[in-house]
């Protein structure tokens, strides 16, 4: 599904612990310009990285009922403790969404992966990338 970052938009801006460990600054795509000007941390921004229809038999027409989806969501934070906590809250949150509203989202499962916890010395801050890729059912019959 061509929305399926807004699953995660929707699951962490609905959780209080992440809202209150970001301070609200969770962005889908990209910060605003005032906030990217501001570069205040700690943060989160949602990507939508790309999309493979999963065709999965010769007989499908056109494309295949299912999706696959990658998204990825970037953790910012002060030190690495408060980085520690963070994308834990936010693994976290959306594991309990994915119970609570998945099957909305017409998600049917997902793999997670974590990348490199990496610091920025310019900022400074340290960083981590969340990534999922989704299976989604994309069909409209």
């Amino acid at each position: 599904m061509l929305n399926t970052d807004k699953f995660f938009w929707d699951a962490l801006r609905t959780d209080a612990s992440v809202t209150k460990a970001t301070g609200g600054r969770i962005f889908n795509t990209a910060r605003p310009t005032i906030e990217e000007k501001q570069d205040r941390v700690p943060y989160v921004i949602i990507t939508f990285d790309s999309l493979t229809n999963d065709e999965t038999t010769k007989d499908d027409e056109a494309e295949s009922p299912y999706d696959s989806v990658n998204v990825s969501i970037l953790c910012v934070a002060n030190d690495r403790e408060q980085l520690a906590r963070l994308t834990q809250a936010v693994r976290d949150r959306n594991k309990e969404y994915m119970l609570d509203k998945g099957d909305s989202y017409g998600i049917e499962d997902w793999q997670f992966s974590a990348g490199a916890v990496m610091y920025d010395e310019l900022k400074p801050c340290f960083y981590q990338t969340l990534s999922y890729n989704v299976t989604t059912c994309n069909d409209i019959t």
